[in-house]
């Protein structure tokens, strides 16, 4: 099998998720100059980048978010571990703090059915960042205006 058929987006074999996983940048820049398949997962797996946010390594974020990956659910890990760099990185590089409260609340309300009496409104991402400590002018850059105002009554 040729290197080519190796590093195929057609297929679903994980070639840059592993190297990402890995940190190995060398190997990733040889799948992405492959078009490497950056949804293809190992299974039980998370999402590439938010590996790489798990992991701490911004050069691996950075290469992922520079040839188009999907960045997902990125954004909270990062919140979460209080990762002040990795939040801003993931900021300037254009990620939406209110896509992704949007988007958390949408999968929350669908389970709302499923689990009655737990359907308590969602922490927006400024609100974690304020728990996690996050400097006060990056939880400024996480604020969605409306789901923050929305959601003042629950702070």
């Amino acid at each position: 099998m040729g290197a080519a058929a190796l590093f195929d987006s057609r297929l679903e074999d994980p070639v840059a998720t592993i190297a990402a996983q890995c940190g190995d940048l060398a190997t990733l820049d040889v799948a992405l100059n492959h078009h490497a398949n950056l949804k293809a997962r190992i299974p039980h797996s998370s999402d590439v980048v938010v590996m790489a946010v798990i992991a701490n390594n911004p050069a691996i974020v950075n290469r992922l978010l520079d040839h188009g990956a999907a960045p997902y659910d990125a954004l909270p890990v990062a919140i979460v571990d209080g990762n002040a760099a990795m939040v801003t990185l993931l900021l300037d590089h254009g990620v939406d703090p209110c896509a992704d409260d949007r988007s958390r609340q949408r999968r929350h309300a669908a389970n709302w059915p499923k689990h009655p009496g737990q359907n308590k409104p969602l922490v927006s991402a400024a609100e974690l960042g304020r728990r996690q400590k996050l400097p006060a002018d990056l939880v400024a850059r996480l604020t969605s205006p409306t789901f923050d105002t929305a959601n003042a009554h629950v702070h």
